[in-house]
């Protein structure tokens, strides 16, 4: 049976040329080269197919990008039956680090996180909110975070 969860994820920054870059040096990286065996696994690997697919998309410049007067923003998303949110945040954990690095820094300084948002088909808790990025103020520099909020229950009709 099929069980669609839709993704979509927003990252401040206003330097895709940049962001393009960091996503494809994650697949030169070992956890890259993990992730695509993961995802051509012929078993399931929760959240292997959207984690892949979300770099993919990112290095091919298939992402949107927004320019605003109150900064810019990289959007991406993506339908996927039988996703795991949680489980794609956790392993882009290497992708979120160098984007936060202080040294490959790119998101726009007033908006110290990523969020991923999701929805699930007919599922309880139907959506949540997932945040990557530094907890407060105080800990800039310090290890990224994932924090994951369900937020919202609907009605499957």
């Amino acid at each position: 049976m099929s069980h669609g969860v839709h993704i979509q994820v927003t990252i401040p920054t206003s330097e895709p040329d940049r962001l393009k870059s960091i996503a494809s040096d994650a697949f030169g990286e070992e956890w890259g080269g993990r992730l695509i065996d993961d995802r051509n696994a012929h078993e399931f690997v929760p959240g292997a197919t959207e984690s892949y697919e979300f770099l993919n998309d990112l290095r091919e410049g298939r992402a949107y990008f927004k320019w605003g007067n109150e900064g810019d923003i990289a959007l991406w998303g993506m339908v996927v039956n039988h996703g795991e949110p949680t489980r794609f945040a956790e392993i882009l954990l290497p992708f979120w680090q160098r984007l936060f690095s202080l040294e490959d820094q790119i998101i726009t300084h007033d908006w110290q996180h990523v969020l991923i948002l999701y929805t699930h088909e007919c599922k309880e808790p139907s959506s949540g909110i997932i945040e990557v990025g530094w907890p407060s103020e105080e800990m800039i520099g310090t290890e990224v975070k994932i924090t994951h909020t369900n937020n919202a229950k609907f009605t499957c009709l």
